[in-house]
């Protein structure tokens, strides 16, 4: 059942949170806790959450949500998280990361030496146009082959719905996701996964 009461002591972005969320979400379900997350993201302005409802109308098959630019979701492996699945949603603080995964080994070596252009020396045109492919082109063939990578939305799936966990961060314990996911457990209880223990 979606999360539609809102208390008192709810963040004061819950009512909005939810009404992307309920636009985003079609026939899956979203804990409390990811609106928290949500509310949290708005007040510190630590993320951009609507790439983050984008990937959930996708994933959703919402008609008027945008192509994801970011890897397929997957299902996680090992002790903590085996049988959840994930979908990456991406930030601009991942700009960085996105572009050296881009530029590994052999590829950006040719594009250094493709910069010279055939001139003597790496002058300054050279280098306006390795930082420009660098990032223009880089980040451009990332996103069109939808490789981009960042953090994770962290979901459930069963009897054709998806459970909208938590967020996760690829710099956090598993078993803290796992124990976040757990929390949701009184939520949904005829969601086996989190039911559970590990």
């Amino acid at each position: 059942m979606r999360q539609q009461s809102i208390s008192s002591g709810d963040a004061p972005f819950a009512a909005s949170t939810r009404g992307f969320l309920d636009r985003a979400v079609v026939t899956g379900r979203y804990s409390a806790g990811l609106v928290r997350q949500f509310d949290a993201h708005v007040a510190n302005r630590s993320a951009n959450i609507f790439q983050i409802f984008s990937e959930i109308a996708g994933l959703e098959g919402v008609g008027t949500a945008k192509p994801s630019r970011t890897k397929p979701p997957s299902e996680f492996k090992g002790r903590w998280l085996n049988g959840l699945w994930h979908k990456h949603y991406t930030q601009a603080s991942f700009l960085a990361t996105n572009l050296l995964l881009h530029w590994k080994g052999d590829k950006l070596l040719s594009l250094i030496k493709s910069s010279y252009g055939g001139r003597e020396f790496f002058d300054e045109q050279a280098a306006k146009e390795l930082s420009y492919r660098f990032v223009h082109d880089g980040y451009l063939e990332r996103s069109n082959n939808s490789k981009l990578t960042g953090e994770w939305l962290v979901f459930a799936k069963q009897d054709s719905k998806a459970y909208y966990l938590t967020l996760g961060s690829h710099t956090e314990e598993d078993e803290a996701i796992w124990r976040r996911c757990k929390a949701c457990a009184p939520e949904f209880p005829d969601l086996q996964i989190i039911q559970e223990d590990r």
